[in-house]
């Protein structure tokens, strides 16, 4: 309400927002840290050891998993709570991928390295949430 300078809360935006935030960054995320990336690395893991692993799983996250799966469903909701159509939305994270991503790996690359080499599974998730409230 203040940076936008509204009056009233939007709570459409908010309840599409934290639905979001709880589903995909929460559920998903953790499912896709702690469970499937684990799976795909575990022979990386067994060949070079726990720390070597951390750059694959960053590469992954950082390199496929973002730019394809979490981009375009962000620009999907936003478009959604901005009244876009899908089309429109998908457009314009064609448009705007490669910035965000340049701006996404300046933060995510070395704190994903950090997060997976040292965090325990279980705080990988809160880990990411501190980083993103601190990005």
């Amino acid at each position: 309400m203040v940076v936008e300078r509204k009056e009233d809360i939007d709570w459409r935006r908010n309840g599409l927002f934290t639905f979001f935030g709880f589903a995909y960054l929460g559920c998903f995320q953790y499912w896709l840290y702690n469970d499937l990336f684990v799976r795909m690395c575990r022979p990386i893991t067994a060949a070079v050891g726990h720390y070597g692993a951390a750059p694959v799983k960053t590469f992954i996250d950082q390199c496929i998993h973002h730019p394809l799966c979490y981009f375009p469903a962000f620009y999907v909701l936003k478009g959604s709570v901005e009244g876009r159509s899908l089309n429109s939305s998908l457009e314009k994270y064609q448009v705007d991928m490669w910035e965000n991503c340049k701006a996404l790996w300046m933060v995510w690359v070395p704190a994903q390295l950090v997060n997976f080499a040292y965090v325990p599974q279980h705080l990988r998730i809160p880990f990411v949430a501190g980083v993103s409230f601190a990005w």
